[in-house]
């Protein structure tokens, strides 16, 4: 892939005709909605010509991810670059996620935090903020999604709507 001038919005992006097999099989075969079959159907929009803003849309994500799917491809090839990243665990010990839950089931006033009631994303803001103090370096770039799935695992939930 290589792009055209500057000023251009449009990207050359080079595949081989095995790619470009591979890339509409995945548009069609996958379900519409799935991930990999709309980065296949953005790829294909780039291979037939569409700026990159259009293809974008075409596929359903903003021009910024789709520069960096086009950087992906490009550095990794369009089969390893199509596909999802292995999910990361960040290994997690039993006392940071005691923490954690011990933290859900205080009030947010107790840290400062507005509201009555915990969000992931609150407790989540909140545990980075102070993790490296409290001993728990691996928290601190927690996500809300780290935060429910700690909270999950001990049986703890959030109120209703949160």
């Amino acid at each position: 892939m290589s792009s055209t001038s500057s000023d251009s919005r449009r990207v050359n992006l080079r595949i081989t005709a095995e790619d470009y097999e591979h890339l509409r099989q995945v548009a069609d075969s996958s379900p519409a909605e799935s991930r990999v079959a709309k980065r296949a159907k953005f790829m294909l929009g780039v291979a037939h010509g569409m700026t990159v803003t259009d293809a974008a849309k075409l596929a359903g994500f903003s021009r910024p991810v789709a520069y960096r799917w086009l950087e992906r491809v490009n550095r990794m090839g369009i089969r390893a670059g199509l596909s999802d990243k292995p999910y990361e665990i960040h290994p997690r010990s039993p006392e940071s996620c005691a923490w954690v839950v011990s933290l859900a089931t205080s009030k947010p006033s107790s840290f400062a935090v507005s509201g009555e009631h915990w969000t992931c994303d609150s407790l989540a803001r909140c545990v980075r903020a102070l993790a490296f103090r409290a001993g728990f370096p691996e928290l601190t770039r927690v996500t809300p999604g780290g935060i429910h799935r700690i909270l999950a695992a001990a049986n703890v939930t959030l109120p209703q709507g949160q």
